[in-house]
This record gives structure tokens, C-alpha cells and sequence, in this order.
């Protein structure tokens, strides 16, 4: 149609900026999701944004609206007309709040970025009525459903459909037929006293509902994705005892600054050209020569303060850097990481299943590293009891003391680990629809970048105790490797090569707005906590044509006590093919709290005035295929 080419419409979540997800998997009351201010007594609602791109000016004449409808149902396609009484004697109005079709309440577009934003039942001026009856019948309570999307022009006694799109597919359940737990989202009494898990849904809700429902039933799932694999069963040792030795390990991996591990880290950085970029060039379709040619990746760290050191702290160092190996490092475990993952989203609807799922993702971690460890005559359990002694004594791992400490208070909730996979595997599975959504997008730029060579870095007058863990540096090798760009008129998008997980690309909208962003170029979810900091905030702009903005947030625990936060800002040059990269600190006025907080409001609570570079590196890439990049409509 012509003026509306590559116009594509998306949900987006604008005035809520909780950690949930814009769309819940199951509904009782609350719409799009449930917030964490959820109102026990009745039930939340917030708005939805619904975002045209590469929109023309005259779509401000044009007219957007939301329905809800069943999966089974036929969605109208671009083009398709639909007869404009049907539409505007339907529209959903304050006498009317049950009428099938939702208009708009106000629209905004941004001339600049051709961008329109139409906001749907602001401050829940019209309510998320769904006129939708079901019965107890299990064709009935396993049907899915989902809010669709359109954008209509008027043609005649017709209105023409300009742009369509749809939700992830969810369950609407009855009220009546929940557990308590999620008709007032809280345990009642007598579940704080009677179960051993207190807080978990116990009806055909979220996880448990129904045996049959399938994610492969769904339009949005990917057809040919292979049913899942059996769940084996786990050996006697207790989950909490691996999750305990795990969690020590990664903890010093994670909190600890990378100078600690220098002595270690030349060999860590030859042993990855073996297991992780010689394996990466074989999926590049580099030659055996071409591969040897491949840069060395850098963990560029701080050169330690000299100090006695002991044999056995040496010997500890060196055992905990070889399995950071053994899973980050390791290209066959990437791989078969993403395959597990990919595999056992259907497992995210049945509660039972979800834990074992867990479990085995787990158990499979916990096996590997002893294996490994048994070669040499050892176990995780007794490197686990090192590191708890090195907690303790070594005046290097001070940094862990109180993370140790806090593995042995109780659970008030999930795990942590059980909150990672459970972030992730939503990530694995959300990611078919909005995938179609990303790539849908005409790009300005596109191309593969890869590491020609770390042109230098310097670590600022800062505290050695405010460097970077080796995770993260590890992290971001995973991360900055070797990726793909892609560059559209309103946003950046990345995804490594190196990716552990099968989700969405990171986008990153450059408009210099407070934003969130899902997951990080590896794959990993921006929910989930990483080094003891709460991600996914972040800033993006275009400085000119050639040259792109980027700042990433890390905020504190607001269950602890520190004020002390980070910020990664990043400068991409399309035309010379580097980067610059700060790692930033600083501190923040007061508690940020992801889970209440708009991303404004955190945002705010950084002080620029206090900022500290920690770590500056140039970087220098080259393409991975020697070609010029895709460049679309070169910009003027």
C-alpha cells in the first residue's frame, strides 16, 4: 500500500515498568499482567502502548484499535477489508465497556523517527472487559487467546487493514476454580504452615494447568521445534546441596574483581582460542589458515598489588578459573545449552514438570564439573569447602564474605537458580513472535562484526575493588566476540555468536530515552540478577549517521544495603568498525527497586557527578565475511 511500506506495529509496555513481562501466560483478573502492587482485594490493571514504526505522517488520520479473540480465530491480515460498521458500531466507550473493539485514547508521532504511539485504556479509564465464556470442559479451559492489534484506514464503507499484530498466547482462567494463592497472589494461613513450599500455585493455573497444553499448539510456536526431551531423574545428592556448592562457586566467579585471577588469566585466554573461538570459526566457515588468524580474546585486567600468596590459594585460583572453563568458556556447552533450553519450554505450563525441568538443567551443570573435577581426584563439594575457607581467611576473597554468609539464611521464595532458568526459559519461549516483529523491520545497516584487536585499555584511579569480575569480562568476550548489527531507523540491533540461548536479538531504541531492554546479546534475560546487580535500564542514541550511543545500567540489591551502582557506555562506529567501552561507577540518591519503579524514576537516582571510570578499552573489529556490510537507503 502505497506510503505504508515497512510500517509494522508492536505491543509495548509504557506505564508500567515493573520487572514482569507486558503479558502474563494466565489470567484471572488482572490485565496485561500482574504487578507487584497487586490490590489483594480486587485486581490490577495497566496500559498498553501499541507502537507503529516507519509510520508516514498521514497515519495520524488513520485509526488503531485492540480485540481480544481466541487463537482458533481467524486474525485479519494486511489489506484485508473489514466493513467499518462492524468496527465503529462496536467501539468500546464509557457507556459501553463491553463492546468488542478497544479504540485508542490518545496518540502521539514523533516526526523524527516516524514513529506513531497509540496508548489503549489509560489509567484504566475503559477497563480489559473480555466478553469470552468458557465452561469446565477441558477443550474449554485448555483454549488459548491472545489481543490482536490494527491499524485501519478508511476506504469508502470499508476500513483497510495497514498493520497487524498479535500477544503471546495465554489461558483465561476462572476465578472460582483457583487456588488461593492465585486469587490473592499470598499464601492463606494455612499454607504458611501445612506445605514445605509455601507461595506456589496448586491449580490449573500458570505451570500446572492441564497435561495437554502444548506449546507446539500454539500459532506462534515454531513448527518444527522437536518435542521435548525426557526429564531424567536426579541422583540422591539434594537439590539444595548442589544448588549451595554452585552458587560458592559463581559467587567467587562473580564477585571477586578480575586482578585477582591475573595469574591466571593468560591461560584461561590461550585455553579459549581452543574452546571457544577455534569451534566459533568452524560456524563462521573460516579455514583451518583463516582460523589461525583469528585475534586472541582479551581479559584485560589489573596488574595486583605484589603479596605473598599461598600454594593452596594458587591451587584454588586455578581450579575455579578452569571451571569457569568447563561451562562459559566452552562452545560445545553453549551449544547444547540453547538446544536444552529451546527444548524444554513446554515444560514452563506444568508446575511439576517446570521444577524437574530445573533440576535436571542443573544436575546436568552439577555433573559436568565433577566430572571434571574427578579427573583429578576431586569433587565441587570439596572445592566448595576451599572457597568457604578462603571466604573466611584470605584477605583476597573478602569480597565474597558476606554472600557466603547469606547462602546458609533461608529461602523466603524460589532460589535463585530456579529464578534464572525460570527467566530464561520465558525468554526462549517468548521469543518466535517478537523475532518475526524484529526482523520485520527494514534495516539501514547490517553486518557481521568480528574481533580484529583490542587497540588498548587502562584501568582509572579507582579502587582495584571496583574492577570487573572475571565473569563479567568473561561475559563480555561471550558478548563482544564476535556479533551481528543491525541498524534500523529508530533502533540498534545485536546478537552474539556466542549466544547461550535462542531468544530475541537486544534493541536498543536510539532516542535517548530512559529505556528497558529484554535479554543481552548473549541471550541472557536482563530479569534475572547478575554479579549481585538488577539490569535491563538503559539509554541509546544516534550521535550522527555513522556513530551510535549506548548506557547500561547495573543498580544495587534494594534488599541490600549498598549504594554503590555501574553503568557500561558504549560508542559504535559503523564506519571504522570500533568501539569504545567505559565501565563507569558510581552511586545512587536512594534505593532503586526494579520491581516498583518506573525506569524514569531509577534512572534519576544515578549521579552523574560522582562517576568514575573504572575501565577504558578501544576496540577495533573487522567484518567476519570480507565484504561491505549491507547498507539500505543510506541516510542523508
Amino acid at each position: 500500500m502505497a506510503g505504508t511500506d515497512g510500517l509494522a506495529l508492536a505491543f509495548e509496555k509504557e506505564d508500567c515498568r515493573c520487572n514482569r513481562p507486558l503479558f502474563d501466560l494466565k489470567y484471572l483478573r488482572c490485565f496485561p499482567h500482574c504487578c507487584p502492587s497487586h490490590s489483594y482485594a480486587n485486581f490490577c490493571a495497566t496500559s498498553i502502548d501499541l507502537r507503529a514504526t516507519h509510520a508516514p505522517p498521514d497515519v495520524e488520520n488513520d485509526i488503531a484499535v485492540v480485540r481480544f479473540q481466541t487463537t482458533a480465530e481467524v486474525v485479519y491480515k494486511v489489506g484485508d477489508e473489514i466493513d467499518a460498521q462492524d468496527v465503529l458500531l462496536h467501539l468500546r466507550r464509557y457507556d459501553d465497556n463491553k463492546a468488542e473493539w478497544i479504540p485508542s485514547e490518545y496518540q502521539y508521532y514523533n516526526k523524527a523517527t516516524q514513529t506513531m504511539t497509540y496508548r489503549f485504556n489509560h489509567k484504566n479509564n475503559l477497563g480489559w472487559h473480555y466478553g469470552w465464556m468458557g465452561t469446565s470442559t477441558k477443550a474449554h479451559r485448555t483454549c488459548t487467546h491472545q489481543v490482536v492489534g490494527y491499524l485501519l484506514r478508511k476506504k469508502a464503507s470499508a476500513l483497510v487493514v495497514l498493520a497487524v499484530t498479535t500477544s503471546p498466547p495465554f489461558i483465561v482462567m476462572s476465578y472460582r476454580r483457583a487456588c488461593y494463592h492465585c486469587q490473592k497472589h499470598r499464601e492463606s494461613d494455612s499454607e504458611a504452615v501445612a506445605t514445605p513450599s509455601p507461595g506456589v500455585c496448586e491449580c490449573e493455573g500458570e505451570f500446572n494447568v492441564m497435561q495437554g497444553l502444548s506449546i507446539g499448539t500454539s500459532p506462534l510456536a515454531v513448527a518444527a521445534r522437536p518435542p521435548p526431551p525426557p526429564i531424567r531423574p536426579l541422583p540422591g545428592l539434594e537439590p539444595a546441596i548442589m544448588e549451595r556448592q554452585l552458587a560458592m562457586l559463581f559467587g567467587v566467579l562473580q564477585l571477586l574483581p578480575a586482578h585477582v585471577f591475573a595469574g591466571q588469566v593468560p591461560a584461561l585466554e590461550t585455553r579459549l582460542a581452543t574452546s571457544l573461538i577455534a569451534p566459533l570459526g568452524d560456524r563462521l566457515g573460516y579455514s583451518a589458515a583463516k582460523k589461525r588468524t583469528m585475534a586472541l580474546p582479551a581479559i584485560p585486567t589489573r596488574r595486583p598489588a605484589a603479596s605473598p600468596v599461598s600454594h593452596e590459594l594458587v591451587s584454588l585460583k586455578t581450579c575455579v578459573v578452569d571451571l569457569l572453563l568447563a561451562t562459559l568458556g566452552s562452545f560445545d556447552v553453549l551449544v547444547q545449552n540453547a538446544r536444552q533450553f529451546a527444548q524444554s519450554t513446554p515444560y514452563l505450563f506444568v508446575r511439576g514438570d517446570l521444577t524437574q525441568a530445573y533440576l535436571a538443567w542443573l544436575g546436568s551443570h552439577f555433573h559436568l564439573l565433577n566430572a571434571r573435577l574427578g579427573a583429578v581426584g576431586t569433587h565441587l563439594g570439596h572445592v566448595a569447602s576451599h572457597i568457604a575457607h578462603a571466604a573466611a581467611t584470605a584477605p583476597e576473597f573478602l569480597a565474597t564474605r558476606g554472600y557466603m554468609e547469606a547462602l546458609d539464611a533461608p529461602e523466603a521464595t524460589n532460589s535463585a537458580g530456579f529464578d534464572y532458568y525460570v527467566a530464561q526459559l520465558r525468554e526462549v519461549y517468548m521469543a518466535d513472535a517478537s523475532l518475526r516483529a524484529q526482523m520485520a523491520a527494514p534495516v539501514q545497516y547490517q553486518a557481521r562484526w568480528v574481533l580484529d584487536k583490542v587497540l588498548g585499555h587502562s584501568y582509572g584511579d579507582s579502587s582495584p575493588d571496583l574492577d570487573p569480575s572475571l565473569a563479567t569480562l568473561l561475559r563480555c568476550v561471550l558478548m563482544g566476540y564476535c556479533f551481528e548489527l543491525r541498524v534500523t531507523e529508530t533502533a540498534l540491533l545485536v546478537r552474539s555468536e556466542l549466544h547461550a540461548f535462542e531468544t530475541v536479538w537486544s534493541e536498543f531504541v536510539l532516542d535517548q530515552l530512559p529505556r528497558v531492554f529484554r535479554v543481552f546479546p548473549n541471550g541472557e534475560s536482563s530479569m534475572a540478577p547478575l554479579a549481585q546487580l538488577q539490569h535491563g535500564d538503559y539509554m541509546a542514541s544516534r550521535l550522527d549517521h555513522d556513530t551510535l550511543s549506548l548506557k547500561l545500567f547495573g543498580w544495587p540489591d534494594p534488599a541490600g544495603h549498598s549504594r554503590v551502582c555501574y553503568a557500561i557506555a558504549l560508542r559504535l562506529s559503523l564506519a571504522t568498525l570500533a568501539a569504545e567501552v567505559s565501565v563507569l561507577h558510581s552511586f545512587v540518591a536512594g534505593p532503586v527497586d526494579v520491581a516498583t519503579m518506573v525506569v524514569e524514576e531509577r534512572c534519576r537516582q544515578y549521579l552523574v557527578e560522582h562517576e568514575v571510570e573504572v575501565l577504558h578499552a578501544v576496540v577495533q573489529y573487522k567484518l567476519a565475511v570480507p565484504s561491505s556490510p549491507s547498507i539500505s537507503s543510506q541516510v542523508e
